[in-house]
């Protein structure tokens, strides 16, 4: 598993795991003063998710759950947490308003307002065939409002799970059920404002057993109602197929967004471009230096000119078109 996130463009973090065993320690490298470092730290196992907010303010959860306060990094105990408790997702809207999803029991968020923790319900199913699965993501806008996206399991008639998809709204202290898709795999969630969220995923476009076929799913949410919007497509020769993995805005006009695609004509071979918002309208990135971004690749983005990469390729820097590996 590896990890980063920029709280600025002179501070930031990487976080990488050797392998899944709980007791293994974790190589952690600083960026500040215009370079990498390594910081010995007591942090170990699996880590699944990290938000660095500030120079003085940073998380990261997986087996644990770790808190940076500009000095150390300390492990935090929440409510009712045990060593089987295995931490997915995160989302920090300010020092006193951070929220991480459990794998464990994800029909709850845990919630921490700065001094103490609390669990929040996510809505009841409507049926006793319906059950949480995971929250894949989640994005906070404020304290007061934000968004997240999970996968449920309706037992049909023949007794068979059958996936559903679900928009989460949190807004006045409660989590209800925006919308849902019986057909998608809604991935990534980001939102800038109350009235500006992104979500992507995949739809399943399949006709019958031998017919599978997963085609990206982009919404937008405008004016209060959810609309598609089409992934621009480079080859232009026919759909594409695939899914978008990641959305990260910036604000409410720029932001970045990650899709693993194929081009159905062509057989479904695939390519993972990076597409940034501008004008309005997602635009794929023409920076042929970029190495391939795989799944196995983390990215924090900066800004509209500059991100950082972390994988297969070490650490690299992408700053106005031009991609440079870094030495740490």
């Amino acid at each position: 598993t590896t990890l980063i996130d920029m709280s600025s463009a002179t501070d930031g973090w990487a976080i990488a795991s050797k392998s899944a065993n709980g007791d293994t320690p974790l190589i952690v490298l600083h960026y500040t003063n215009g370079r990498w470092t390594r910081v010995l730290t007591h942090m170990q196992g699996k880590i699944n998710a990290l938000k660095v907010l500030s120079a003085t303010n940073g998380w990261a959860i997986g087996d644990h759950i770790y808190h940076y306060d500009g000095r150390t990094w300390q492990e935090v105990f929440a409510p009712g947490q045990n060593k089987e408790d295995q931490y997915e997702t995160i989302a920090v809207a300010a020092p006193s308003s951070v929220w991480i999803t459990s794998q464990n029991d994800s029909s709850q968020i845990l919630y921490f307002d700065g001094s103490a923790w609390t669990w929040q319900n996510l809505p009841s199913p409507a049926t006793r065939g319906l059950l949480y699965n995971q929250i894949n993501s989640i994005s906070m806008t404020s304290g007061h409002e934000g968004w997240a996206v999970a996968r449920m399991s309706y037992m049909a008639p023949s007794n068979a799970p059958y996936p559903l998809s679900v928009v989460l709204h949190y807004a006045d202290g409660v989590w209800s059920v925006d919308r849902t898709c019986q057909q998608c795999e809604l991935t990534t969630v980001s939102a800038v404002s109350p009235s500006v969220v992104w979500i992507g995923g995949s739809r399943d476009t399949s006709t019958g057993p031998n017919t599978a076929r997963l085609m990206p799913l982009l919404w937008q949410l405008s004016d209060g109602n959810w609309r598609d919007v089409p992934i621009p497509n480079s080859f232009g020769r026919g759909p594409l197929t695939g899914q978008v993995g990641r959305i990260q805005m910036l604000s409410t006009t720029e932001g970045w967004m990650i899709a693993y695609v194929g081009d159905a004509v062509a057989g479904g071979a695939q390519y993972n471009p990076l597409f940034y918002l501008k004008n309005r309208q997602w635009v794929e990135t023409s920076v042929l230096s970029v190495p391939i971004p795989t799944v196995g690749m983390a990215l924090a983005f900066v800004s509209s000119s500059e991100f950082w990469g972390l994988g297969e390729y070490g650490i690299s820097h992408y700053l106005h078109g031009v991609w440079k590996n870094v030495v740490a």
